[in-house]
């Protein structure tokens, strides 16, 4: 009956959701600010979750006017546990809000929409030692069978069984992970991590308003076509830090390398490409060595402590920020440093042990 009162009053919207001009144009952003799931909104859905019995309801959705998320691959759409149910409601209110707003006012809710959202200053505009939103979003790039998706199951799936391999159809893909921070952290940390075909990797990152969402970059290259997929991120990251729209700032990229477990080829080509990736890192301060991860066999990669880099670097951009490479310049200042450093010091003890020898002398 409630559902239905709600709909009387705020009328629907062409696909049966409720909608209202107010509601969608009642939180007023600036272009520095992004929208997440807030505590009151969290509680909601955890309410609805367990007020309709979902954990036990095959299909959550019969009753209403559709999934959420049908578009979305990597997203549950059926048997979807609490932990899920909430933090794929994350991703909706920073990518999708008035969808968070339309299916509330379908279950009933009646509050103000603006409390369903918690409005926090972008990854750009974030105040140093500022915290974090309770979501960070993750892009994955890379060439198309890199294995991003792969990687993307291995950190977000609750068992260690080895990840299906999904259609390369699939250009956008999005999985979720929770974790908590540390010990007596009461608000858990929400992952999301979002794979996207090459050309729209580019369109994400050279647009402004595209890469507000975007907290932390992974630069995926294959270890099985180590030539063609660290072209590609050179490539694409040269391009994205010359835009001017690409607003990168405080933005940490991390080369990360897939499939870490395949056999090493012997192809001087890869040889040559990797040496060349490692010059491209050091030179523009990427760290390096890369991550390196395993889809199959996570327990001898680097995947399982990968969450709680991301947190890291998410927390601290500077942290992903490698040494500047060594120039002829800065070896010459190195070395003009040293030698002042030497002279000054032999000129010290030179004036200490003079003095040494006038005190004994009188």
């Amino acid at each position: 009956m409630d559902a239905w009162a709600t709909l009387y009053v705020v009328g629907t919207y062409p696909n049966g959701l409720p909608y209202t001009w107010y509601d969608l144009h009642s939180l007023r952003l600036s272009s520095d600010e992004n929208t997440y799931l807030s505590a009151h909104a969290i509680q909601f859905f955890k309410n609805i979750y367990k007020l309709k019995d979902f954990a036990n309801t095959a299909d959550i959705w019969d009753v209403t006017p559709g999934c959420a998320w049908e578009e979305i691959a990597g997203f549950a759409k059926v048997d979807i546990t609490l932990d899920t149910f909430i933090e794929q409601w994350k991703y909706l209110a920073l990518e999708c809000r008035e969808r968070v707003i339309m299916y509330a006012r379908y279950w009933g809710y009646k509050g103000e929409s603006m409390y369903l959202f918690q409005r926090r200053a972008c990854r750009r505009c974030r105040a140093v030692g500022e915290s974090l939103p309770n979501t960070i979003h993750v892009l994955l790039v890379g060439t198309q069978e890199c294995g991003k998706r792969s990687l993307i199951v291995s950190l977000t799936s609750a068992d260690d069984t080895a990840p299906a391999l999904f259609p390369d159809a699939c250009d956008h893909f999005v999985s979720t992970t929770t974790f908590f921070v540390g010990k007596g952290t009461e608000e858990p940390q929400t992952i999301i991590y979002t794979a996207v075909c090459p050309e729209r990797a580019r369109l994400i990152l050279t647009d402004a308003a595209s890469s507000q969402t975007v907290d932390v970059v992974l630069l995926c290259y294959d270890a099985t076509n180590i030539t063609a997929s660290s072209r590609f991120l050179m490539d694409m990251y040269s391009e994205v830090v010359r835009c001017e729209g690409a607003l990168t700032e405080r933005l940490p990229f991390v080369v990360v390398l897939t499939k870490a477990d395949a056999v090493t080829s012997d192809d001087p080509l890869d040889a040559d490409s990797g040496s060349r990736l490692e010059k491209f890192c050091i030179a523009h301060q990427l760290l390096w060595p890369p991550v390196l991860t395993s889809a199959y066999r996570p327990e001898e990669s680097e995947v399982t402590a990968l969450s709680e880099y991301i947190y890291t670097v998410a927390n601290d951009p500077d942290m992903a920020v490698g040494n500047r490479p060594v120039t002829l310049v800065r070896l010459c200042r190195r070395a003009t440093f040293v030698a002042i450093i030497t002279v000054l010091a032999y000129g010290v003890t030179r004036t200490a042990v003079g003095w040494l020898k006038q005190r004994r002398s009188s």
